[in-house]
């Protein structure tokens, strides 16, 4: 017997955070590769940054696909599904736009933030209420 399941909806933005992912990791390496051959042209501070950037990316966006999965799995309505996968994309470029242009405190970073964590919270609460 082969089970096959088939998660379209997630698949979708799961591929659209994949090609964010490598494009992230490929201007990790690009600064790093500047900050080796020219140190003093580099902005101090800048290749840790954008490190970051991946790296929080990383550590919020395998939870947030997950709990989308599991959501379909459990024959979640697609809209509201589109609704987190847009909300997550949308949330992932504005915290790496932010993180890159300015240091420390920037509007695209703090709206970034937040609205990764809504939409963990967002499909959390969805996840809880389908298993009670």
């Amino acid at each position: 017997m082969t089970l096959s399941l088939h998660f379209p909806i997630t698949l979708t933005y799961a591929a659209l955070l994949g090609l964010l992912f490598v494009i992230l990791t490929f201007n990790v390496m690009r600064w790093q590769v500047r900050a080796i051959n020219d140190p003093r042209q580099v902005e101090a501070g800048k290749p840790e940054r954008i490190s970051r950037v991946q790296g929080n990316f990383t550590e919020s966006v395998p939870l947030g696909l997950i709990l989308m999965a599991l959501l379909e799995l459990n024959g979640v309505m697609p809209a509201f599904l589109h609704g987190l996968g847009i909300l997550l994309v949308i949330a992932r470029v504005m915290h790496a736009v932010g993180m890159t242009r300015k240091p420390l405190i920037s509007l695209g970073r703090i709206l970034g933030i937040q609205a990764t964590l809504m939409m963990i919270l967002i499909a959390s609460v969805a996840a809880l209420t389908l298993a009670f």
